[in-house]
């Protein structure tokens, strides 16, 4: 059972990051700045990163919960995983223009561009993956810390309430 927990959760977690949410109807320009910010911020890159981070999070947890799960099958699923991740990147980068939209005036978005331009921006961009690193690190040392027990009790509360909500399916 807990082998199926790890790789429902995987799934989930994957699936909310790449949903599309509301699309916004933009000009061509307020787009092409947004792709452009997104270029300069290295975003796709951060993306590919969190991406496997991710993926190394999820086959760290599912050997050590499952440490009988023979090694052929965990390299099987990376090399099976790393090209839909892949292949979502595209995805995930349209559906980041619209999302930037939604929080981002196309005025703020110019002003974005002109912050990453400067020496501190620069500096930020170059700073982001080792940030985004060991964000990671420290996001799964809490995982490995209280995952389990995080998922039992979702999974205890979310039965309590479908229960409540469906007193005739107990």
């Amino acid at each position: 059972m807990p082998f199926r927990r790890t790789i429902l959760w995987a799934v989930v977690v994957l699936a909310v990051g790449v949903s599309p949410g509301n699309a916004k109807d933009i000009s061509a320009e307020y787009r092409q700045d947004v792709r452009s910010l997104l270029e300069m911020t290295n975003a796709a890159q951060l993306g590919a990163q969190f991406a496997e981070n991710v993926m190394r999070s999820v086959v760290q947890r599912m050997t050590k919960t499952n440490p009988d799960v023979p090694q052929e099958f965990v390299d099987l699923l990376v090399e099976k995983m790393r090209p839909e991740l892949a292949a979502g990147m595209k995805e995930i980068s349209d559906n980041m223009i619209d999302i930037y939209a939604r929080h981002f005036t196309h005025p703020e978005i110019k002003q974005l561009i002109a912050f990453y331009r400067t020496d501190v921006g620069k500096k930020t961009i170059t700073k982001m993956p080792v940030l985004m690193q060991e964000g990671s690190a420290a996001g799964q040392a809490w995982v490995a810390r209280n995952g389990n027990a995080a998922v039992e009790v979702a999974m205890k509360r979310a039965m309590e309430r479908y229960k409540a909500a469906h007193p005739e399916k107990k």
